[in-house]
């Protein structure tokens, strides 16, 4: 029961860590330069960057989960619940 509480509260949790990384980016690009267009390239790069580790870990899954039956049964229980 724990765990599927905590799922439900994984969207709040993970959009505080992304406004939390959004402020941390912005401190450190207005730290480093002072000239906007460097200062967007870097909001992209980072953006891109996450998106690159997000895929890698999302392809990588299966590779994970087939190590484990306990970790499948897990999953499957967290889809069939949402």
């Amino acid at each position: 029961m724990t765990s599927i509480i905590l799922f439900e509260y994984l969207f709040v949790i993970l959009q505080g860590m992304g406004g939390t990384l959004a402020s941390v980016v912005n401190i450190i690009a207005i730290s480093l330069t002072d000239n906007p267009l460097d200062m967007g390239f870097g909001y992209f790069l980072t953006a891109v960057i996450i998106v690159i580790v997000a895929l890698a870990g999302y392809l990588a899954l299966p590779l994970i989960v087939s190590k484990s039956n306990v970790t499948v049964n897990v999953l499957l229980l967290i889809i069939k619940t949402n």
